[in-house]
């Protein structure tokens, strides 16, 4: 039997985390589930990268990535690895950057485009109405009351 989680657990588990936008983002929906958990993996590899002081000059962090090792991961063959490294890419996720003969690509991980809807837009839009409205009355509050009588 399994054991339920306590209150105190979820602090001591490390977890992979997957960006929402790469389920809600129309651009990232016919991107394969196993291509969204190896984007995962490799963020979260990113921790390592930082660690080691894996970083180019212009302090864009990069992976050293071994296929055969994420394929040990999610128990898949190299030419599934493959498949979803060309999917992440073609995407726009990741940056691959080939070394020479014998050793690991670099990559370099992506942010992925984050998915505004409609609404979000128009709430982005009637915010920065708003703003504006009270920087004007901020300053209408600081003319003296004659000034604001001729306006």
């Amino acid at each position: 039997m399994s054991e339920r989680y306590k209150l105190g657990d979820i602090d001591n588990e490390r977890f992979y985390q997957i960006p929402k936008s790469l389920f809600i983002n129309p651009k990232y929906k016919t991107m394969s589930n196993t291509s969204k958990i190896m984007y995962a993996i490799l963020k979260d590899r990113m921790e390592l990268s930082r660690k080691n002081g894996w970083h180019d000059d212009n302090n864009d962090l990069f992976l050293l990535f071994d296929q055969q090792n994420m394929a040990e991961l999610l128990g898949t063959s190299r030419v599934t690895i493959n498949r979803n490294m060309k999917e992440l890419k073609d995407a726009g996720l990741i940056e691959p950057m080939r070394q020479g003969l014998g050793k690991p690509n670099k990559i370099y991980i992506n942010k992925p485009e984050p998915f505004i809807s409609e609404n979000q837009d128009v709430t982005k839009m009637l915010h920065a109405d708003v703003t504006k409205m009270l920087h004007l009355i901020t300053k209408l509050l600081h003319f003296p009351l004659e000034v604001l009588g001729e306006i």
